[in-house]
């Protein structure tokens, strides 16, 4: 009797084998992007870009509050703020450890791939960029589809952007590759040529995202411009003073481009310099948590809002970095001097070192505090 039962419930499933309909059978890999299957509808497209946002605007939220180690390995830190240790690559900061290795001319630009995603030579969150791009348009009309193309434009312009300050020039990808595809291969692409890439993505972005202040949503055309007009200030810059290029001569058509996109968001006339109700509160700039908040603030172009109860806010990471002393950061003369004048002037209006001509509202350098007065109280 037990056989019979057997045999009858081994002939039971193999008929309900059979009848399972191949919609259910055939199913995509959930962990990979499979051709032609993900963008069905125009709502995957912003979920799909939602997706990407992460992996650029995550402002402060890498690591907890209380993490004082960051990366100084690479362009942008894998634990701590984007925005605060990004001055440990300028001259803005020294910190405890010695002077940056970009600036002391020791940085060796890395010659493998990085399991990090925020290292330079990182080719991820890229190839999340070229598949939107190469596969948006399946669910209808690319001409009404652009907002969403621009905001990946923006940030392979920006991906691109930071590959090219850490190490120059590096192969161009206009696709998701896999193992067996020839453009591994591919040699650098010329600077010349890349720059006229990344600005082509620029342009691309400035032309079709959204022209809103909304600070803390979708990437918008003042975000597009402010990263291009800093962008072309970067290469221009470059340029004419790394005279070895023989790049000097288009130096200045970048610094035009930087100056007009600077002036296309003045002309808006949507942002000024933060106040507060309590006069000299500037701290109370990075502090606001809630979008209402945030988007009350016009100072902010890009925003990361937090929320104070769920979230807590990252940036007392920089005070706490300050109580120790092996990554300590201190804010050197050249950095001070930076800061304006009340009349929006620099504390030097012109000449050369050993013979400038100081702006009358500067009281030098006499007694501890005098170079701070009539400066921008920031």
């Amino acid at each position: 009797m037990k056989k019979y039962s057997i045999i009858t419930l081994l002939v039971t499933l193999v008929a309900a084998l059979s009848s399972c309909s191949d919609d259910f059978m055939q199913r995509d890999p959930i962990d990979k992007m499979a051709d032609g299957t993900f963008f069905t509808k125009e709502a995957d497209l912003q979920l799909y870009l939602d997706g990407i946002y992460r992996y650029y605007v995550y402002g402060h939220g890498i690591g907890g509050t209380n993490n004082t180690s960051h990366d100084k390995g690479s362009l942008a830190v894998k634990a701590g703020s984007q925005i605060i240790f990004g001055d440990a690559f300028s001259d803005n900061t020294v910190y405890a450890g010695g002077i940056d290795g970009k600036l002391g001319g020791t940085y060796d630009i890395p010659n493998a791939a990085s399991k990090n995603m925020d290292s330079p030579w990182q080719w991820m969150k890229l190839r999340k960029v070229n598949y939107f791009l190469n596969h948006y348009s399946e669910v209808g009309d690319p001409e009404k589809l652009k907002g969403y193309a621009a905001q990946a434009y923006f940030f392979k312009a920006w991906d691109y952007y930071i590959k090219l300050v850490a190490l120059g020039e590096v192969p161009w990808l206009d696709r998701e590759l896999d193992t067996a595809s020839p453009e591994m291969y591919e040699a650098r692409m010329p600077r010349t040529e890349l720059v006229e890439n990344i600005l082509k993505c620029f342009d691309f972005a400035v032309a079709n995202l959204e022209d809103n202040d909304n600070s803390c949503r979708h990437i918008n055309q003042d975000m597009a411009l402010f990263l291009k007009s800093r962008f072309c200030l970067f290469e221009g810059t470059f340029r004419k003073y790394y005279t070895e290029l023989n790049l000097q001569s288009t130096a200045n058509d970048l610094l035009k481009l930087s100056r007009d996109a600077a002036k296309q968001i003045i002309d808006k006339n949507r942002y000024h310099l933060f106040k507060n109700a309590a006069g000299d509160a500037y701290w109370r700039m990075f502090i606001q948590k809630g979008s209402s908040e945030a988007e009350g603030n016009e100072e902010t172009i890009l925003a990361r809002v937090y929320d104070g109860v769920k979230l807590g806010h990252d940036n007392p990471r920089y005070w706490d970095m300050n109580n120790h002393t092996r990554y300590c950061m201190g804010a050197p003369v050249c950095m001070l001097e930076d800061y304006l004048c009340e009349d929006g002037r620099p504390i030097y209006l012109s000449g050369t070192d050993g013979n400038y001509t100081v702006n009358p509202l500067f009281k030098g350098y006499d007694g501890m505090w005098k170079e701070f007065d009539n400066r921008d109280p920031r």
